[in-house]
């Protein structure tokens, strides 16, 4: 049968080969590469908050399509190379994949690669033990490694919001929102690993299971750019939670809590320096953050107190806001239907890692892992856990009565939202 004749699938206004489209053995041809990371519409789309129609692949599990990208320049100005990067990973692992693209290049310059976003998101809230979630998670053998937990793109980066300047001055000629480019390079290495893996009990349809996923915590309660959204106007009407929708409506969301109070402490004690952690400044702290939010609210709706910028620019050492776990849920299930979340609790996944990362792992559909591989990765100290030392001293009962009285009434309206007496944290 010649091509033209050939049975095709229609995917977002784009035809795919019925059988899908492999990609380990054979370069993808014309009819298969589309413009997606520097396509002028989908960003225009993205940034009006409507549906970017992507065409994914239709035999990868993972949001990906193939596309053209000029090898020579490849990563040249992406954001995240000016990103504080501790580990010095991310402008080294740019240039290994540069030279993955320049071995492939054609005669005019242009080199082929499979491109992908998230399949899920690991959100909220911080000091919940995201980062030793995340290092167990990619070592699942259908969740590749990346070159780091956090993008922050849709929150931070997009907007070179000031948490993400790194010791590189960014180029004055980056203009806010930066395209979904920066986006998506991030995951170019990860994404040859779901290209050159193949489902092997497949044989008429070869099927790629591995999926990727975007470990950003502050996504659920930090949208302080929402200004930068033109549809927004006056109000945080839309935050992260639309604008990853807008690429990805099916992707699946997975929310880790912690009791709030044992979440602001883990805060103070992670980002305070070690000769201040006393209770007296703990709970100078607490009334200071507690008085900004009430002074906001005595002219704001709450939910625009939690998203304004300058009631929480100085919240560092404590972010009481990120505790209000109850306004985001109802704000990400207004966007994502429930059967695409998952919630778990911090002291389950402390008091039961196998049984939780079971848990997560059905939710994404992924391979069942064995006793041994449980026991392997659960081995070992959690990652980023708090500074060893404490407070000079007992917590106060007056700064635990000022944070019970502030969180109480969340806790009661999540748990009843999630229909699950847990989330009281009594």
């Amino acid at each position: 049968m010649s091509p033209s004749r050939e049975k095709s699938i229609r995917v977002g206004g784009y035809s795919y080969p019925a059988k899908g489209y492999d990609g380990r053995f054979e370069k993808p041809t014309p009819d298969v590469l589309v413009d997606i990371a520097n396509n002028e519409l989908i960003n225009s789309r993205i940034e009006r908050v409507q549906p970017a129609h992507i065409p994914f692949l239709p035999n990868y599990k993972n949001p990906c399509w193939f596309e053209e990208v000029e090898a020579s320049t490849a990563y040249t100005g992406n954001v995240y190379s000016y990103f504080k990067d501790r580990d010095h990973r991310i402008r080294p692992a740019f240039e290994r994949f540069k030279n993955v693209l320049l071995n492939r290049q054609k005669r005019d310059g242009n080199a082929w690669l499979l491109r992908c976003i998230p399949y899920f998101y690991l959100v909220g809230a911080p000091r919940c033990g995201t980062t030793d979630i995340y290092s167990k998670m990619i070592l699942h053998p259908e969740i590749p490694h990346q070159i780091g937990k956090e993008t922050v793109y849709w929150n931070r980066a997009r907007y070179l919001m000031s948490q993400v300047v790194g010791t590189r001055p960014i180029p004055p000629e980056f203009k806010v929102p930066l395209s979904l480019r920066h986006y998506v390079e991030w995951f170019d290495t990860p994404a040859e690993d779901i290209r050159s893996t193949v489902d092997k009990g497949s044989n008429d349809l070869p099927q790629h299971n591995l999926i990727l996923g975007d470990f950003s915590p502050s996504y659920m309660y930090d949208f302080d750019a929402w200004r930068y959204v033109p549809s927004n106007e006056d109000s945080p009407n839309f935050i992260v939670a639309d604008m990853i929708k807008t690429i990805n409506p099916d992707a699946k969301i997975l929310f880790v809590f912690r009791n709030p109070i044992e979440r602001l402490i883990s805060d103070y004690l992670f980002w305070s320096p070690k000769n201040r952690k006393t209770p007296q400044e703990f709970h100078e702290l607490v009334e200071a953050n507690l008085k900004m939010i009430d002074t906001c609210r005595a002219t704001y709706a709450f939910r625009y107190c939690l998203h304004d910028r300058t009631t929480h620019a100085r919240q560092l050492p404590i972010r009481p806001r990120a505790g209000l776990y109850y306004t985001y849920m109802k704000e990400w299930f207004n966007v994502f239907p429930r059967n695409q979340t998952l919630v778990v609790r911090f002291e389950d996944y402390r008091d039961e890692r196998r049984s939780t990362l079971s848990q997560i792992f059905r939710f994404l559909g992924v391979q069942k892992m064995t006793a041994g591989w449980f026991s392997y990765v659960t081995s070992g100290q959690p990652k980023n856990q708090s500074q060893k030392d404490t407070f000079k001293g007992p917590m106060w009962n007056s700064t635990l009565s000022l944070l019970e009285e502030f969180y109480r009434p969340w806790n009661e309206k999540l748990a009843d939202l999630l229909q699950d007496d847990k989330f009281l944290w009594r």
